[in-house]
């Protein structure tokens, strides 16, 4: 089974909108045999943005491919897994 990591912006954006890209992702993505990554706001989260983007990548590093959520392009997190994605051969669905 293909596993499918989501780049979703997330910066100044509510939880709420966060979980409707996400939902929304899934549902428009190709192919229905998948599993689903992306990054979880918790309590367990840490505060520091590169710590964030660390366990971002290391999700990342568990998959298949990656599906870029729109706007991901203007959000600094989406464009560094974007960047890894093309130097690891990662492939994308935008």
């Amino acid at each position: 089974m293909m596993k499918v990591y989501i780049s979703v912006p997330m910066a100044g954006r509510t939880d709420e909108e966060i979980e409707h890209d996400i939902a929304a992702a899934k549902e428009s993505f190709p192919f229905k045999k998948v599993i689903f990554v992306h990054p979880i706001i918790d309590d367990d989260t840490p505060d520091d943005q590169v710590a964030c983007l660390a366990e971002s990548i290391k999700l990342l590093s568990t998959c298949d491919a990656a599906f870029f959520v729109k706007g991901w392009e203007h959000a600094r997190g989406c464009k560094i897994e974007r960047a890894v994605c093309d130097a690891y051969g990662i492939y994308v669905y935008s």
